[in-house]
């Protein structure tokens, strides 16, 4: 099977060329960067992009001038915030299925996938009547795995007709968090309370060596922690050893951001949130009275 692979995040495309390498004849991918994928790409295609066009437009057009010429049977696009406007209009501009939000791929005699719906609250079946198409697939779904692959490399130019022209880009607050990758991630939800109650869960933060994560209010509405510490359906996908949510009620839209950590700690002091029924350590307790006891029990654990 012929596959051409494409995300605006280096690491989502491994992980996809990681996951469809079982099934893979031949494997492309497209990239903006100058990662090499060796171990990852059979063959490498580059492209580049003045500052005056938008992004997805020049990706889009970059996708369909390859797909016209190399005839794949799939597309897979990483289901990062730009993928999510790529896939689909790149499956219009070719004229193939797309199925969006993929967070399983079977292949036998047909290709089976699966995806969230209903903002993550039901999980469709779905079998490709028809080839070529185009997925796109959640971040975190396949583990990277490197291979042998020694990767040819090409440039691709490409001609963008779109009428919109970027005039100015303005930069949104960042982190400087690494969700991702992070081993410990503390979670800060609504029952926090307020902006200046962040700064209480600090010391934790420094001796966990962890990061801080957050629910779409906490990041989105109220602006306690940068957009991009967001978690969730329309956030981040995390895979730590430890998750620990504070204040956190459990909806789906969030858990959806954090179903593949290993172990989930709660804290919460609703009995009946939903938090506690995923995760794997719960305190129904005020959290500004656990915290400051899991702090002193973890500095005497340290002393030892």
């Amino acid at each position: 099977m012929k596959l051409l692979v494409f995300s605006d995040n280096d690491e989502v495309a491994k992980e996809i060329l990681s996951g469809v390498r079982p099934f893979k004849e031949r494997a492309f991918v497209l990239t903006y960067s100058s990662e090499s994928f060796e171990g990852f790409a059979d063959k490498v295609l580059r492209c580049s992009i003045s500052s005056n066009i938008r992004f997805e437009d020049h990706a889009v057009a970059a996708i369909e001038n390859v797909a016209k010429m190399e005839n794949f049977d799939l597309i897979l696009v990483g289901a990062t915030k730009r993928g999510k406007e790529i896939a689909p209009r790149v499956a219009q501009r070719l004229g193939y299925p797309c199925v969006t939000d993929v967070t399983k791929i079977d292949v036998g005699e047909s290709i089976v996938v699966e995806r969230m719906c209903f903002s993550g609250k039901t999980i469709a079946t779905i079998r490709l009547s028809r080839l070529p198409a185009v997925i796109s697939v959640m971040p975190k779904v396949f583990e990277i795995e490197e291979g042998n692959e020694i990767p040819e490399e090409s440039q691709v130019s490409v001609d963008v007709s779109e009428n919109t022209k970027v005039i100015e880009v303005i930069e949104k607050e960042k982190s400087e968090v690494d969700l991702e990758n992070a081993r410990v991630v503390i979670g800060l939800g609504r029952g926090v309370g307020k902006r200046e109650n962040v700064e209480r869960l600090y010391e934790l933060k420094e001796i966990l060596e962890a990061e801080f994560g957050s629910t779409r209010p906490v990041a989105y509405d109220y602006s306690w922690l940068p957009e991009d510490t967001m978690i969730g359906f329309s956030g981040k996908k995390i895979k730590p050893e430890l998750y620990i949510a504070v204040g956190i009620s459990g909806q789906i839209q969030h858990m959806i951001g954090v179903m593949h950590a290993k172990r989930i700690l709660a804290i919460n002091k609703d009995e009946n949130a939903p938090i506690f029924e995923y995760a794997d350590y719960g305190i129904v307790s005020r959290w500004e009275e656990v915290i400051p006891k899991l702090v002193e029990v973890i500095k005497r654990n340290k002393k030892l």
